[in-house]
């Protein structure tokens, strides 16, 4: 889980308080006590629908901006993610070819004969005996 920062967390809390108002309202439009009436004159009552309502608006619209980075983000994300996958298969690939390329090294220093008996070496041929 990501942490939030301080931005987030205020976003977070003002859309919870929008959401209680939201709630609120409804409530207060849809019961028959007046218990829950928060609003008793139909100007204030007006007045408060149309902050409820562009309160909303600006919500959906800070959604729909996230939404976007987000995909935006994503792009970007996948476009590295499929480089970052080529780039690895030709790693790979590099690897293999040098790990037989080592076997086939050591394959040729292991198949060399090394002769257990002492050469000799015939000093009457050589120059410094002529």
């Amino acid at each position: 889980m990501i942490p939030e920062d301080s931005l987030t967390a205020a976003r977070i809390n003002h859309e919870q308080y929008l959401l209680d108002d939201l709630i609120d309202y409804i409530e207060s439009l849809a019961s028959n006590e007046m218990n829950f009436q928060i609003i008793t004159d139909k100007d204030n009552q007006r007045w408060y629908a149309k902050r409820l309502k562009r309160s909303l608006l600006n919500w959906i619209a800070r959604n729909e901006t996230e939404l976007q980075e987000i995909d935006a983000l994503e792009n970007r994300i996948m476009k590295r993610y499929s480089q970052i996958s080529y780039e690895n298969k030709f790693l790979q690939r590099m690897f293999k070819d040098m790990k037989c390329f080592t076997n086939k090294i050591s394959d040729s220093f292991k198949s060399m004969e090394i002769s257990s008996e002492v050469t000799s070496i015939d000093t009457s041929k050589t120059q410094s005996s002529s």
